[in-house]
């Protein structure tokens, strides 16, 4: 199969294969993202692992590359599978004023001091269940933005989103932050969003 990064071009990763309780990596594709690996016959999960931090690392599903709970099993058999290609996806992320969930969300919101914003983090459906962090940066007085610090754990909702609300009273700059399962020192940033007070 072909690994795809949420570009739609090939990427260069890792891929393993996480049949029971042990991941084992078999191989890491070449740029343009093909990969081929001899697998017993049986049930087998394949996992890929994106490096780079551009992408969210993931099981193969069906539905597109997923967590440990939404991913697809692969029935090895006599005959050669092929075609299990995987697209990857990114975190994207939006804002917008109050604590609903729903509504238009934008990637900067201005609302009243000390009222609430909420940002809003797509990594999809076969994510729900998963943790991300959230990570949020501080405007100071003379325009210098802070790094962007741990504020909170989510859990993706099953609508494939993790939210965030809270009051704003200045400027904050909101990114999620998701893990790799097997290289936890890969860490997948999404783009940041803003919500600054009036």
């Amino acid at each position: 199969g072909v690994v795809t990064g949420a570009t739609g071009t090939p990427v260069s990763v890792d891929v393993s294969d996480c049949t029971g309780t042990i991941c084992m990596q078999l191989m890491t594709t070449g740029t343009d993202g093909a990969y081929t690996v001899n697998l017993a016959p049986g049930k087998h999960f394949l996992h890929v692992s994106d490096r780079t931090g551009a992408n969210l690392s993931g099981y193969y599903s069906t539905a597109g590359v997923a967590n440990a709970a939404h991913a697809t099993a692969l029935t090895i058999a006599a005959t050669d599978l092929t075609g299990i290609n995987l697209k990857l996806r990114r975190i994207v992320g939006g804002v917008h004023p109050g604590t609903t969930h729903s509504g238009k969300y934008v990637t900067s919101t201005v609302v009243a001091k000390g009222t609430y914003a909420t940002a809003r983090f797509n990594l999809g459906k076969t994510f729900a269940g998963s943790k991300v962090a959230i990570l949020r940066a501080v405007k100071s007085g003379s325009g210098t933005w802070s790094t962007y610090k741990k504020v909170a754990t989510v859990v993706v909702a099953t609508d494939g989103y993790a939210y965030y609300s809270t009051k704003i009273s200045g400027s904050f700059g909101f990114r999620a932050s998701a893990t790799d399962a097997l290289i936890p020192a890969v860490q997948v940033n999404s783009a940041p969003v803003f919500a600054r007070s009036k």
